[in-house]
């Protein structure tokens, strides 16, 4: 495997030992500093490394990932040192500790590996299956899909090996689909204990970096990991979109393309746009998919569950959630992420919410709708519709619903009951912030 393991023994606030099978995940120590070695790699551990509950098989309560020796503010300044073969100690440097909720007989996942290669690469392609297939481990996301129609994944497993019981699986997301269109359809799947979201759907913003003319612009690739990803061909159609309130400017067809590097791309188009500006963004409206996903078991992985930003019919029905954070996360982001776009119809029916998000950093509420736009403008939202009726809702807390920057919101017919698995965290049963309609039946 890619990443490696170890089991919490000792624990202090500036000092842990942890157990690690050297056979399995061997390692090396040199002046402090800890190393994996597997195959065709020899990697630090730097990257970042997740404390997994020893009993639940799922992220601790209120934790967070953290890295050891990077510029960062989540890593921390830290030594290596070998008690005796398979047991190493990792002491903290300065004022700084373990996380409160750190215990002996936890796990440690270290993620010492980039994430260089999906199980499945799909790409400018059509009426693609993949179905009754079991995934174990691959060192990236299970499948990642662009630029391409109706995909369905039915009966694809992302789950634990029933032997080597590693507690990690696909080492980021589950299924990761950018630019698609038609039917993406995903059912009777599980997915567990991977190291990101289980399925995240969205379109990609590019910025813009120079107006040439009316007509011509000089387009960006902000995020990284979107970097040297055509944005689209000659013909298809664009929205202009102020980066502040989110809302369309302009709708334009690609007359000319022409990819200037990894970083940047020359983009004209049919007509002459007059009200844009420099840090505006834009978005490819012909790769827009209707989704359902059906039947699924998403449960025990790191970050959220699933990722809704298509402006086409969303279902989400009979599905069990069981994640650390939000397990339904309608975002859309022109100034970080840059993960297009505005949805139009949402509905999320029958489904099992079961003490979803007890991890603040990956959400505020079992549900939660929060694109990031700076302002509001009178009358308009980003997102328009969204109905969850007839889902049971098992809380541990009050929270159901954190909303904001949506037109309508309707519930009815969902039941909630409280469990006792975590103690209570602060917030609102319904929190809603610039939603122009609301309705709880």
């Amino acid at each position: 495997p890619g990443y490696s393991e170890g089991k919490i023994r000792e624990l202090e606030p500036h000092r842990m030992v942890v157990e690690i099978d050297s056979t399995e995940y061997p390692y090396e120590i040199f002046n402090g500093r800890l190393y994996f070695r597997g195959e065709n790699f020899f990697n630090e551990m730097t990257y970042g490394c997740l404390e997994m509950d020893g009993k639940r098989h799922a992220p601790v309560r209120q934790g967070h990932d953290i890295g050891f020796n990077r510029p960062y503010p989540w890593s921390y300044g830290a030594v290596f040192d070998e008690l005796e073969p398979g047991v190493v100690e990792i002491r903290l440097l300065g004022d700084e500790e373990f996380l409160k909720t750190s215990q002996v007989g936890n796990d440690l996942i270290f993620r010492h590996h980039a994430r260089t290669h999906p199980a499945f690469y799909v790409t400018y392609s059509k009426d693609i299956v993949l179905q009754d297939i079991v995934l174990y481990h691959c060192v990236g996301m299970a499948v990642i899909a662009q630029f391409s129609e109706n995909l369905t994944m039915r009966r694809f497993d992302v789950r634990r090996h029933p032997e080597k019981k590693r507690i990690f699986t696909a080492t980021a997301d589950g299924f990761h689909l950018i630019y698609c269109r038609g039917k993406i359809q995903i059912q009777d799947c599980l997915l567990e204990n991977q190291l990101d979201d289980p399925l995240n759907v969205h379109g990609i913003y590019g910025r813009i970096h120079k107006i040439i003319s009316e007509r011509e612009v000089m387009v960006e690739l902000v995020e990284g990991m979107q970097k040297g990803v055509p944005l689209g061909k000659k013909g298809e159609q664009f929205r202009i979109i102020d980066n502040e309130t989110m809302l369309e400017i302009e709708t334009v067809r690609l007359e000319e393309h022409q990819m200037l590097n990894g970083d940047y791309q020359y983009m004209k188009f049919d007509r002459p746009v007059t009200e844009w500006k420099e840090s505006f963004v834009v978005e490819n409206t012909d790769y827009v998919p209707d989704v359902l996903v059906e039947g699924c078991t998403f449960q025990n992985n790191r970050a959220r569950g699933l990722l809704l930003t298509s402006a086409g019919d969303v279902l989400v029905r009979k599905n069990v959630f069981k994640t650390a954070g939000s397990a339904i996360l309608i975002e859309g982001d022109s100034n970080y992420w840059f993960e297009s776009g505005a949805t139009r119809h949402i509905v999320v029916e029958q489904n099992q919410f079961i003490d979803c998000a007890y991890v603040p950093d990956w959400g505020n509420a079992p549900i939660q709708v929060s694109p990031s736009a700076k302002k509001y403008v009178q009358g308009q939202r980003y997102h328009k519709y969204l109905e969850l009726r007839d889902n049971e809702f098992y809380c541990f807390d009050d929270r159901i619903l954190w909303a904001q920057n949506i037109e309508e919101i309707h519930m009815s017919g969902n039941k909630i009951f409280q469990t006792d698995t975590f103690p209570p965290m602060e917030g609102e049963r319904f929190y809603l912030d610039g939603v122009l309609k609301f309705e709880d039946k």
